[in-house]
């Protein structure tokens, strides 16, 4: 099946030229020319997107992007706490300076208070001016002491547990923890794969089949990422009430997971295993019960960390 993980295709370039035919929640369908058909292109825990023209030239998949700023760097408030000598001068310099640093990608709306509040807080030298990834929030804040304010940084989190990449056609992009990227024909064959492991869930809990109604109803089609975290939330619904079900649910689950990156383990892995937290008590419970398989491989998940991630110092581990 041809089919990668964050790899773009061979046939595609930085030059290529396009059309997105159809965009879904967890996924897009584009085409860039009738040699290579239709690709359908999978995002995985989605984080942000934008669609401005089904119609692009260029293509990038990146994790070097001023949009990912937004979520690999905390975000900061800053505060006014005496106005700058002209008011007007310095939001134009903001809006230069947040124009450079974005090369274009984001506005001040993104980050700024209202623009009556911004205007009160610059006029009135008091108050929360905006609250943005800590890059853009030095900046601002040097901007604005060249300018004669006084402003205080108050200190923030970064909104993301992981370092996702961005995948650009022209002036579109989504962002997310990783793209996977194949044929529509492929697909049909991948979906094939996937209605057989739903069914045999089905067999171990006939009450699936009435979730998995419901989610087609919803969206169309089956769309096995969304509906095994359904199947998740599933589980730990009814695992008081209903052990024997989650068990075999459980079960079937581990002898479906493959070595290798094929779509129902993918699935099993990243969409289920993945979203088993460690302060909820019912997902605790569930990953108590987990077969020696899927403990297996949660195990290696955990233990996962890239060598490469450099994260500020008030947020390492």
């Amino acid at each position: 099946m041809d089919r990668s993980r964050d790899k773009l295709p061979a046939w595609w370039s930085a030059e290529s030229r396009g059309k997105i035919l159809k965009r879904q929640t967890t996924y897009w369908d584009v085409v860039r020319d009738s040699a290579h058909g239709v690709s359908r292109v999978h995002f995985i825990d989605k984080l942000e997107f934008r669609f401005t023209a089904a119609s692009f030239m260029g293509i990038e998949l990146t994790n070097q992007h001023p949009a990912l700023l937004d979520h690999t760097q905390a975000f900061d408030q800053l505060f006014v706490g005496a106005p700058p000598h002209s008011p007007e001068r310095a939001m134009n310099d903001i809006a230069a300076q947040l124009n450079t640093w974005s090369a274009g990608w984001r506005q001040f709306n993104r980050y700024g208070n209202t623009p009556l509040m911004v205007d009160d807080v610059l006029r009135g030298g008091h108050g929360c001016l905006m609250n943005a990834p800590r890059d853009l929030t030095r900046l601002v804040e040097q901007g604005l002491s060249a300018h004669g304010a006084q402003c205080t940084v108050l200190p923030g989190v970064r909104r993301t547990t992981f370092d996702p990449l961005l995948l650009r056609f022209g002036m579109n992009f989504v962002i997310a923890r990783h793209f996977d990227f194949g044929n529509t024909a492929d697909q049909q064959a991948e979906v094939s794969v996937e209605q057989r492991f739903f069914e045999r869930l089905e067999r171990a809990a006939p009450e699936l089949r009435s979730l998995r109604s419901e989610h087609e109803a919803d969206n169309g089609e089956l769309l096995g990422h969304l509906l095994i975290a359904d199947i998740l939330r599933w589980a730990c619904a009814v695992l008081d009430s209903q052990p024997g079900a989650v068990d075999a649910v459980l079960e079937e689950m581990a002898r479906s997971l493959q070595p290798g990156d094929d779509p129902v383990s993918n699935m099993i892995s990243v969409s289920f295993l993945e979203h088993l937290g460690a302060d909820d008590p019912r997902e605790l419970a569930i990953r108590a019960r987990l077969p020696r398989r899927l403990r297996e491989e949660l195990e290696r998940i955990e233990s996962w960390r890239p060598d490469s991630v450099e994260l500020p110092p008030d947020e390492e581990e």
